[in-house]
């Protein structure tokens, strides 16, 4: 009777639908390899910002409005403050009635030249009269000539009464308030573009011989390494320490909304002889906490391996532990994958 309950249950089990399994996820991987690197000289450095000062006020006038403050992002463009333009809108009335008026002079001029013109054959014609006419149209054309421009002024001075954003950035500071009246070149905000951070690194002037721009070097901030390249060396020597400016534009991905203006950095620029390294992509990188990981592709399943990494050769890493030439591991897609996932990819090219 067992015997017999138990085979129905084999049979009944067997006769189950095998469960799908999940598809496997579709990611992109790359190879670790071996890649040439430099030796390299850490230099400290600090995050500088091109673009970063006071906002001005181009003319005079009561501030009406404030559109920004502290800590705010703003587009290039934005409105940052508006100033009232009473004395702006006087202003421009003026120089269009001004406009009218020597427009018309100049017309009343050219006309009256025109009748002297026709009276030169005929007894009634004074050559004086004729010059004084001519002259006459003349000073008519250049009073046009400058309302013109005076209405160009003060069409471009109303349009300053609204201040703007001259590029994007964040707000650092405040330097007056809503109702206060500030004069044409008083700073209204302070701001710092961001997204233009550079680094610089006084670096000392017998380092300089292999570095040139469009050089590759290494940049360590904020606990990353990142590529980056020089973009220029400043023509500046310092007398006390032998140094000269190097501005360098680091790649800074992630890190770049985490840092600020003066952020102590290194730049790691080469020295000496160049030397053969295993290296990994960066986009392969997971960084939770103090560990380093990176998702490995094994017998078409992700596996987790951790890894210790060494400085950036290019767009790479240097492996010191944990990897082995050939190993693919995984650079887009990694951020939703689970250890044991199965995974689905085409081979990297080369």
């Amino acid at each position: 009777m067992r015997a017999r309950f138990a085979a129905s249950a084999l049979l009944a089990i067997t006769a189950l639908p095998i469960a799908a399994q999940p598809p496997a996820t579709p990611v992109q991987v790359d190879a670790v390899r071996v890649a040439t690197s430099a030796q390299t000289l850490p230099i400290v450095a600090r995050v500088v910002a091109p673009e970063s000062g006071p906002i001005a006020a181009r003319t005079n006038g009561t501030v009406t409005e404030f559109k920004v403050d502290v800590g705010d992002r703003v587009a290039a463009g934005d409105v940052i403050a508006v100033l009232a333009r009473k004395i702006q809108r006087t202003q421009l009335e003026t120089a269009k009635a001004n406009l009218k008026r020597a427009e018309a002079q100049a017309r009343l001029a050219s006309l009256q030249l025109e009748r002297m013109a026709q009276l030169k054959d005929s007894s009634a014609f004074e050559e004086s009269l004729y010059d004084q006419r001519e002259a006459e149209l003349g000073t008519a054309e250049a009073d046009l000539r400058l309302a013109r421009v005076n209405l160009a002024a003060a069409e471009t001075d109303y349009g300053w009464g609204t201040i703007r954003a001259p590029f994007p950035g964040v707000i650092t500071a405040r330097h007056t308030n809503l109702g206060a009246f500030v004069n044409r070149g008083q700073q209204v905000v302070s701001m710092v573009n961001t997204a233009a951070f550079e680094v610089e690194a006084d670096v000392p002037a017998d380092k300089l011989r292999g570095i040139a721009p469009g050089t590759a070097v290494t940049v360590r901030v904020m606990g990353e390494t990142v590529p980056g390249t020089v973009r220029a060396i400043v023509p500046l020597d310092n007398p006390g320490t032998r140094t000269r400016p190097v501005r360098v534009k680091p790649e800074f991905g992630n890190t770049l909304a985490r840092l600020a203006e003066n952020t102590s950095a290194d730049v790691l620029i080469p020295v000496g002889s160049t030397r053969d390294v295993l290296t990994v992509h960066k986009d392969a990188i997971n960084r939770r906490g103090d560990s380093t990981s990176v998702y490995v592709v094994e017998d078409g399943k992700a596996a987790v391996r951790p890894v210790q990494l060494g400085d950036a050769v290019g767009s790479r890493l240097a492996v010191l532990s944990g990897l082995e030439a050939g190993d693919l591991v995984v650079t887009r897609g990694n951020e939703r994958l689970q250890p044991g996932q199965a995974v689905a990819f085409e081979q990297p090219q080369g």
